[in-house]
């Protein structure tokens, strides 16, 4: 069996979101052989776009959330919940290098079980004329599939 999976399964597996369990299990059966993964090239790179982006939102956000943090802490009465709240902001390092890290696992992980498709203009072509003349347009959003 051919499973083509694409930028959100090396991401679901890198992120531990909710379906990095079952993910986890075609690059389980993808490595005893059981099934062939294909991926598309361009899904290398997708993901390190979307986790680089959180990144950098969680670093603005942690930028955001100490000064803030450090101006309630010069109010008494706020003072102790400020101090406690620095987990927060240690979470928010702690992710970005945790999840960069499993980024480039799940990407080796994968890379190292699948076939790799190269889309060219031939072959985009070849899909437009598929959905095409498949009619795979969603009409009740107004959205190609």
């Amino acid at each position: 069996m051919i499973v083509y999976v694409e930028s959100n399964f090396i991401l679901e597996v890198a992120l531990v979101q909710d379906q990095h369990d079952a993910c986890d299990e075609l690059l389980r059966m993808a490595e005893a052989r059981s099934i062939a993964l294909v991926l598309p090239a361009f899904c290398i790179a997708e993901p390190y776009s979307t986790v680089g982006r959180r990144m950098l939102e969680r670093g603005q956000l942690r930028e955001q959330l100490s000064a803030q943090l450090r101006q309630l802490g010069r109010t008494r009465p706020y003072g102790e919940h400020a101090r406690q709240s620095g987990a927060v902001v240690e979470l928010l390092v702690r992710s970005n290098e945790e999840e960069r890290g499993r980024l480039d696992q799940a990407l080796q992980r994968t890379l190292s079980v699948s076939e790799i498709v190269h889309v060219d203009g031939a072959l985009f072509g070849d899909a437009m004329q598929l959905r095409n003349s498949r009619g795979l347009v969603d009409t009740r959003r107004d959205r190609v599939c």
